[in-house]
């Protein structure tokens, strides 16, 4: 995966704003670099990979500590709709269950943290664990543990009647949940070797396996999901449903809340309209988001299909390639959450409803 770091000066210089531009014809073309915003003064040491996981100066606030040799020890994620269908619109049941939640997901990642220490002391994990510099080259005590989350969208709407983008009140509350997350990541970051953070990792069968579950339990008049009663599944990667029919403006207005707080990693998916855009506008709202926004870090997405036949990557979904002329050889390929994938290895709902998602003219 190619991920461009975007830094103030990247903005000015004529060599710098060369590559980028080579980097948003790249985009244009198969929208596959990823773009880290470092402009703003919260993000200037951050480093991404490209499924949106973070990690900055965060924990020793040495970079190099804190960045090399280390990485995510593993993610938990939370079901954000069922306990707001548990708490039955009173806050403090809400966060009551929200903060026992968060207690599990903090000794699971404890246990986790234990057993990959074992084994690096026993030698089990002779990789991780060789000498360098004289201490084990994988700096265990450093990895950050993730507490992620699906669904904060529809929960919302269980616990206030309104989705994210359709009331202020309902923005609020969504922000207060990811506001408590992080306070509790930061309390409990404060004791030895506990590198706690929230994040928006994608998890496209946690999404929709949640959602069959909580329609077991609690059956379509109480649960909130997106997609239909057949192809259902809980918004994830991102707080607005990427099939929320709203402007881009305010699409990366209502996003940049959640990403200085979800500091363990997020990323926004931008859904080009067909055919190829203009780079030269890409790189304007480029330039634009990194300026003026919050938003941590960002791609832009293409419908994409392949001709195996032909080898060649064509723009959207074609019924037939336009060269061969075969509809057999082709391939349809979309981002599901994160990365491209093809649309039969996706889950089923997410497939289903992708042609349900909102695209932008830039």
């Amino acid at each position: 995966h190619l991920l461009v770091k975007v830094r103030a000066e990247s903005l000015e210089g004529s060599r710098s704003k060369e590559l980028l531009f080579k980097a948003h014809q790249l985009a244009s073309k198969y929208g596959t670099p990823y773009f880290a915003n470092l402009c703003q003064d919260w993000q200037v040491d951050a480093s991404y990979i490209a499924t949106g996981t973070r990690l900055s100066a965060n924990w020793t606030t040495d970079w190099e500590l804190d960045s090399m040799r280390t990485g995510e020890l593993d993610t938990v994620i939370i079901n954000l709709p069922r306990i707001a269908y548990e708490a039955k619109g009173k806050d403090d049941r809400f966060f009551k269950t929200l903060e026992d939640s968060l207690e599990i997901v903090r000794t699971a990642l404890e246990i986790k943290y234990h057993v990959i220490n074992e084994r690096m002391e026993r030698g089990l994990l002779p990789f991780l664990s060789q000498s360098t510099a004289g201490e084990s080259y994988f700096r265990l005590r450093n990895a950050s543990r993730l507490i992620s989350f699906v669904g904060l969208n529809e929960a919302t709407k269980a616990h206030t009647n309104n989705e994210i983008h359709e009331d202020k009140s309902a923005l609020a509350f969504a922000i207060k949940i990811i506001n408590f997350m992080a306070s509790y990541a930061r309390r409990q970051s404060r004791k030895p070797s506990i590198r706690l953070g929230v994040s928006q990792t994608p998890n496209d069968e946690a999404a929709q396996r949640l959602t069959s579950l909580d329609v077991e339990e609690y059956g379509w008049s109480i649960v909130k999901a997106q997609g239909t009663r057949e192809a259902h599944y809980y918004t994830n990667l991102v707080a607005i449903p990427l099939e929320a029919d709203i402007p881009l403006k305010e699409r990366l207005k209502l996003e940049e809340e959640f990403h200085p707080l979800t500091t363990g990693g997020h990323l926004l998916p931008i859904r080009l309209k067909e055919p190829e855009r203009d780079p030269e506008k890409l790189l304007s709202m480029t330039e634009h988001i990194c300026r003026t926004s919050k938003i941590g870090c960002f791609t832009y997405t293409r419908s994409l299909t392949y001709c195996t036949n032909c080898q060649e990557t064509l723009g959207g979904f074609q019924q037939k390639c336009p060269n061969c002329k075969s509809s057999a050889s082709l391939m349809p390929y979309d981002r599901s959450s994160a990365e491209y994938a093809p649309l039969k290895w996706w889950n089923e709902a997410k497939a289903l409803n992708v042609s349900r998602r909102v695209s932008y003219a830039l």
